[in-house]
């Protein structure tokens, strides 16, 4: 009976938990999100940036494949 009395008070110390410090855990969890995808974002600019660049400064060989990679890194600011 003791137990189930002190798994009631501890239910009802949970639940009591301040609302402030329930959206400093979710603002964390956002934070870090945000973080991860502007890293990835930046990542993925850089990487099409260089393809942009390697294509258009390779005169020599302009082809099909070329021209499709090279508006593949185009969309893919959009």
């Amino acid at each position: 009976m003791s137990t189930t009395i002190n798994s009631k008070s501890m239910n009802q110390q949970m639940n009591q938990s301040s609302p402030t410090e329930h959206n400093y855990h979710y603002h964390f969890y956002k934070t870090e999100q945000l973080t991860f995808l502007c890293i990835l974002f930046i990542m993925i600019l850089v990487g099409n940036i260089s393809v942009l660049i390697t294509l258009l400064i390779s005169k020599k060989r302009k082809s099909r494949m070329n021209f499709f990679m090279m508006h593949l890194a185009i969309a893919g600011h959009y």
